[in-house]
């Protein structure tokens, strides 16, 4: 399961990349580059928080 959202965000991310390259004058797309961008940081700082509080819990 873990795979397959890794392999469908990978497909999602270098799709935005091509359009935002080939529509570089559409705002929207630069939006949407942006929010996905944000969501992708927002989802790793969640996960290092989550490791590091079950690191503590198992100590």
């Amino acid at each position: 399961m873990k795979k397959r959202i890794v392999f469908v965000t990978t497909i999602l991310y270098f799709t935005i990349i091509i359009l935002s390259r080939k529509y570089s004058d559409n705002h929207f797309v630069s939006f949407i580059s942006g929010i996905s961008c944000a969501l992708a940081l927002a989802f790793f700082v969640y996960m290092i928080d989550k490791k590091k509080t079950s690191f503590k819990k198992q100590n």
